[in-house]
């Protein structure tokens, strides 16, 4: 038996080099800052600066800013001299700030929330023990209870929570948690810790561009945000796809428009359906460290590349074997964003999915 199901065009990275002249791309300096409940502001000779920004809100109304709240994110770049630029979204509103906080975003929702921009100072931003400080404090802030053991980040991958993703050279981490606060109740955070590019950690104000992450969320949950975001910004599903019979639905993250499993639980194929960046030969690599190979020259690349229709159009392919694990992925560029499709899994069971993969693949619709 074969399920129709909406599918979210969610959140487009990589795209601002194809943005207009008409785009709503800002760029400032930091003023001077003041100290606030946060912490001291960042001084010039600072050995790092870290960029925070965050919402929190009702669950739901949270929820629906999943999308615009990551392409935000994914916007963020810094010039040499550490000055920070940004797309805002669609219906956004951006008020410069004095003091610590550098710049407070309007959004459109009911009630009516702010988004904060806040650079702090850092002894090394890129570490992974400032960035469990900040996930603990974080979770603290909705009741929920601290992490422990060496495998916090990849428990916290895996529940959605948390996604890193490289820019200029430094990891950016995405937030995505829920639990209850006093003001909203059921309540969801969005946040996102970028480190200052190492160029412009001396000139106050600067970080890398960040991508990726959501949050832990049920399956349900995550369903009705497709659906309400979707309807928000076409009124239509722009994609629509035929899910294989045994494949299990999961809760997807940020840079993931859909998420399957196949297989046995414990030792899952792993199916997702994403956006992101980068040039084709650096994920095609990316996936054959993910698998135990080693990477792709060009001309490697070239000659290991297959192609496979997916929806109206084709798409590069690869079928990438490592000695226990396999990936089949396809790349296509659509509308100016970069589509990946990827099953991810035990090289025994890619084999056995292989044909069914590709044909989900070919049942993509996408809207006009």
């Amino acid at each position: 038996m074969v399920h129709r199901r909406p599918l979210l065009l969610a959140l487009v990275v990589g795209t601002c080099a194809s943005c207009s002249d008409s785009d709503s791309i800002r760029q400032y300096k930091v003023p001077r800052q003041a100290a606030e409940t946060e912490g001291a502001a960042p001084a010039a000779n600072q050995a790092g600066v870290a960029w925070f920004f965050k919402v929190t809100g009702p669950n739901d109304e949270v929820l629906k800013l999943v999308q615009p709240f990551g392409q935000f994110v994914s916007s963020v770049r810094f010039s040499p001299a550490g000055q920070p630029e940004w797309t805002l979204p669609s219906g956004w509103q951006e008020r410069k700030e004095q003091g610590l906080r550098y710049a407070t975003l309007k959004l459109p929702t009911t009630p009516p929330l702010d988004a904060t921009v806040i650079p702090l100072p850092a002894d090394d931003p890129t570490s992974t023990e400032y960035l469990k400080e900040n996930f603990v404090r974080w979770r603290g802030q909705l009741g929920l209870p601290g992490v422990t053991g060496s495998d916090w980040m990849s428990a916290a991958r895996s529940a959605g929570e948390l996604e890193q993703f490289e820019r200029d050279g430094r990891p950016a981490t995405i937030v995505n948690l829920t639990g209850r606060t006093a003001e909203y109740g059921e309540s969801r955070m969005l946040a996102a810790l970028i480190p200052a590019p190492s160029a412009a950690g001396t000139s106050r104000s600067s970080p890398p561009r960040t991508p990726p992450s959501t949050a832990r969320a049920p399956e349900s949950s995550n369903r009705s945000a497709a659906a309400s975001a979707g309807a928000s910004s076409t009124g239509t599903p722009p994609v629509t796809y035929s899910v294989p019979e045994g494949w299990r639905e999961r809760p997807a993250g940020t840079f993931q428009f859909a998420t399957f499993e196949a297989g046995p639980e414990s030792a899952p194929l792993k199916i997702s359906l994403a956006t992101a960046g980068g040039d084709l030969l650096g994920n095609v690599n990316r996936w054959r460290g993910q698998v135990g190979l080693p990477p792709f020259t060009p001309a490697e690349l070239e000659s290991a590349r297959q192609t496979l229709p997916v929806g109206d159009a084709s798409a590069d392919y690869f079928v990438l074997e490592g000695e226990s694990d396999a990936i089949l992925g396809a790349v296509q560029v659509r509308g100016g964003s970069t589509w990946f499709f990827k099953a991810w899994g035990p090289r025994e069971l890619a084999s056995a999915e292989r044909e069914r993969f590709e044909a989900f693949l070919q049942s993509l619709s996408f809207a006009p």
